[in-house]
């Protein structure tokens, strides 16, 4: 079983035509907001910057403990609930 590749431009809302995207680079927080979230390539991106503190360019520090945090406080985005379905624990 094999999972099928789908390009990046076709996954993601608004990426194609973004020019924010075209000069963005450790963007894989935002590319993964927008598919979860099934939003635009820029709004995410916005999104990420002002609640995960995310610079331009700089990639997202922290990303699990943030989104672990939202989860328990019943974070709403996009009329879905932040959920953790995975329990990080440090070694």
């Amino acid at each position: 079983m094999s999972i099928p590749y789908t390009a990046t431009s076709q996954a993601i809302k608004g990426y194609a035509d973004s020019p924010l995207a075209k000069s963005e680079r450790n963007d894989c927080v935002v590319r993964a907001i927008a598919s979860a979230f099934d939003i635009d390539y820029n709004k995410a991106h916005q999104w990420v910057a002002d609640n995960l503190k995310r610079q331009f360019r700089k990639g997202t520090f922290g990303f699990p403990t943030k989104m672990n945090l939202m989860s328990t406080n019943n974070t709403r985005f996009n009329y879905n609930t932040i959920i953790c379905i995975i329990n990080f624990k440090t070694i």
